[in-house]
C-alpha cells in the first residue's frame, strides 16, 4: 500500500471511532460526551446539574430516603419559654392557710380545750341536767394561771358560767332573769379587763328567746373573779347588754 491509501485509511479509520463515541452517548441517554474521546473528566464538563461519575455524565442523585431520614427522636424540643409555666404550690394546712380563730375568744393566754380533756375535770362538778353549751377554756383567769372557764345550760333553758379550779367549781348565774328570758344561745366568749382595774373579767354574749317577740335578744353578761367567787358587773352590763358582738363591747367600754 502507498502513502496515500495509508493516510486514507488512517482518516477513515479514525472516523469510524468518533462515530462510535457519539453513538453511546446520542439523545436519551444519560452519559454525555465532552470534546475528547474520552469523556467527562469533572462536574463542569457536564450541562445543567449532572455529575461527572466514572468518566460519565450522570443525573445527579436525589435526597436521602430511608434510614438517612431524621429519625422521630432527633426533632428538637420545644424551647423553655414555650412550655406551661409549674402551677403555684398549694398552701400548708393549718393557721399558716388563713384559718379563722376561735369565735369571740379573746385574751393572752387562753385556749379552748378539747371534750377529752375537760370532760373528767368539769363534769363532775356540773349540777344534774346541765350541758355545756360553748368553748371551754383554760388560761389566767381567777385564782390560778389555769383555771377553766365555762357555759352551761339547764333544762335546756337558762344559762349559767362555772369556773373550776384547784379541783373546786365556782357557779354563777342564771345570765339572765329567768321570767322574761328563755332558750339562751351562747354567741361568744371573751377575757379582758372590763372594769379597768388591772385584773381580767369574762364577757358572755349570749341571745334569748323573748315571749310575743319575733326576733332574739342579746342579754350579755360580764362576770369578775372576787374572794368569794364569781359575781356579776351589773353596772357596767347596763350600757353592754344588747350589743351583738366582742367588738362592740369592747368599743363601748373602751377597752
Amino acid at each position: 500500500m502507498d502513502v496515500r491509501a495509508r493516510v486514507v485509511a488512517g482518516v477513515l479509520g479514525g472516523a469510524l471511532g468518533l462515530v462510535g463515541a457519539l453513538g453511546a452517548c446520542g439523545s436519551g441517554a444519560s452519559v454525555e460526551a465532552d470534546s475528547s474521546t474520552a469523556g467527562c473528566a469533572k462536574d463542569t464538563d457536564c450541562k445543567g446539574d449532572r455529575v461527572c461519575v466514572d468518566r460519565r455524565c450522570t443525573d445527579r442523585p436525589g435526597p436521602a430516603t430511608g434510614s438517612a431520614a431524621k429519625p422521630p427522636s432527633a426533632v428538637a424540643s420545644p424551647p423553655a419559654s414555650a412550655l406551661p409555666a409549674p402551677p403555684p404550690p398549694a398552701p400548708p394546712p393549718g393557721p399558716a392557710s388563713g384559718a379563722p380563730p376561735l369565735p369571740g375568744l379573746s385574751g393572752p393566754g387562753f385556749r379552748e380545750l378539747a371534750p377529752v380533756e375537760w370532760t373528767p375535770l368539769l363534769g363532775p362538778k356540773m349540777p344534774a341536767g346541765s350541758e355545756v353549751v360553748h368553748g371551754v377554756y383554760e388560761g389566767p383567769f381567777g385564782p390560778g394561771p389555769r383555771s377553766i372557764f365555762a357555759v352551761t345550760r339547764r333544762g335546756g333553758d337558762q344559762l349559767f358560767a362555772v369556773l373550776l379550779a384547784d379541783g373546786k367549781a365556782w357557779p354563777a348565774g342564771p345570765l339572765a332573769e329567768e321570767e322574761t328570758y328563755h332558750h339562751g344561745e351562747v354567741m361568744a366568749v371573751a377575757f379582758f379587763d372590763a372594769d379597768g382595774d388591772t385584773t381580767t373579767d369574762a364577757l358572755v354574749v349570749a341571745r334569748y328567746a323573748v315571749q310575743r317577740a319575733p326576733d332574739p335578744h342579746y342579754r350579755n353578761a360580764l362576770l369578775k373573779w372576787t374572794d368569794q367567787g364569781l359575781r356579776r358587773l351589773l353596772k357596767l352590763e347596763e350600757g353592754i347588754r344588747d350589743l351583738g358582738s366582742v367588738e362592740a363591747v369592747r368599743k363601748k367600754l373602751g377597752r
